[in-house]
């Protein structure tokens, strides 16, 4: 489901594919209410370029270094507002304790 959180960052999909989706729609809720976001994106870049160009799950690696990129030269911001994501939110504060070598925080489970 790492689609879910590509969805937090329409400027990097759109990037990814200039051309193809310079102007793709994506939701602006919160990415966990997608029950299956992978055919979400498929679809709505299918529809975009009337079948020529659309998202298939092998781009992912693509869309995370992209994003990577794009977020370390403050292009996105670490952790959007909207769409939202409570799940790449902890994921990001993990990382960031990982990185000054503290234990992520102990939580309850998503449920």
């Amino acid at each position: 489901m790492t689609e879910a959180w590509w969805l937090l960052f329409p400027d990097s999909i759109r990037a990814l594919n200039p051309g193809a989706w310079r102007d793709l729609k994506l939701p602006t809720g919160a990415v966990e209410n997608h029950n299956d976001p992978a055919p979400l994106l498929t679809s709505r870049t299918d529809k975009h370029t009337r079948g020529k160009k659309k998202y298939i799950k092998s781009e992912s690696p693509a869309i995370a270094d992209l994003i990577a990129r794009r977020i370390i030269a403050g292009k996105e911001p670490d952790k959007p507002a909207r769409p939202s994501s409570p799940s790449w939110n902890r994921f990001v504060d993990d990382v960031r304790a990982l990185a000054q070598n503290q234990p992520p925080a102990a939580r309850a489970p998503i449920v």
